[in-house]
């Protein structure tokens, strides 16, 4: 058994892989983190891909309308669970968990009060339902979203990041993104020279 404690001093006991009623998952694409309490009651699952990535990256995507609008529209889709062209709150605030916004600290879990997530997830969902009708539409859905990642976008800069990137998240999109274009640009070079 080994033992760790997180950065917020909570003691962490691994053994083969097992930890706090969770397994680690490894695939290959990345890893994953297979979250279940002690009864063995399946949560969730995360399936993980470590990165590099830098504001040029996200950047590229968004200005690619085509390949950001697509993305959006199928994030969208996802979280509109009753299909009706609009996320309620309730819709929206699993994805807005999803993003851990505050429940963690360098990729190290933070206990929060559920008072003061629940009011930071509502205003976050405010800044997204920009007519204040209680719904978020496709379109504020995407506006916000570009908004939020060229924010992204600028706190990264020019540097390259390490991150892990949950498996289908923008983030991994865009860098998927950025894999195909870097690699069409190669094929082309190639061609070129060998002519």
């Amino acid at each position: 058994m080994e033992n760790g404690v997180r950065g917020n001093g909570e003691k962490l006991a691994m053994n083969d892989g097992n930890y706090e009623g969770g397994t680690l998952v490894l695939t290959v694409c990345g890893f994953g983190f297979d979250d279940s309490n002690e009864k063995g009651r399946k949560h969730q699952r995360h399936v993980m891909s470590v990165e590099i990535i830098d504001g040029t990256t996200i950047t590229s995507f968004v200005e690619d309308e085509e390949a950001f609008s697509a993305s959006v529209s199928d994030l969208f889709a996802e979280l509109d669970a009753d299909k009706d062209g609009l996320l309620s709150y309730t819709e929206m605030v699993k994805e807005l968990q999803r993003l851990r916004v505050m429940e963690t600290h360098f990729g190290v879990d933070v206990k929060r009060e559920p008072e003061e997530l629940a009011r930071v997830y509502e205003s976050l969902f405010m800044q997204f339902d920009h007519d204040m009708n209680g719904r978020v539409d496709k379109n504020e859905f995407k506006k916000e979203t570009k908004k939020m990642l060229l924010a992204m976008a600028n706190g990264i800069g020019s540097l390259p990041v390490q991150m892990a990137l949950e498996h289908d998240s923008l983030l991994l999109k865009a860098v998927k993104r950025e894999y195909s274009c870097t690699a069409a640009s190669s094929n082309n070079n190639l061609l070129a020279n060998a002519a």
